[in-house]
Order: structure tokens, then C-alpha cells, then sequence
């Protein structure tokens, strides 16, 4: 876990959902907190 210039992590939790997304909460300036998912498999086309 990172850490900001003001000694806060810039990463609060990781956390898989449901087996489809990989969620990650990163801290920004002035303490906004950003939410982030990754896919963990290919959408598919039917």
C-alpha cells in the first residue's frame, strides 16, 4: 500500500465483487476518494 505526501494510504481497499470485477478505492487530493473496477474475464458477445 502507497502512501500519499500527507502520510495517508493511497489505497484504501482492493476487493474482488462477485468474481466479474476487481474494485479498488484510491485516495486523491483533498482526501476524494475514486472507485476503479477491472473486468477479471472477457465480456462475451452473444
Amino acid at each position: 500500500m502507497g502512501q500519499s505526501t500527507t502520510g495517508r494510504p493511497t489505497f484504501s481497499n482492493v476487493v474482488d465483487y462477485q468474481d466479474v470485477y476487481r474494485l479498488a478505492y484510491i485516495r486523491g487530493p483533498e482526501g476524494l476518494i475514486v472507485e476503479v473496477a477491472q473486468p477479471l474475464r472477457s465480456a462475451s458477445t452473444t
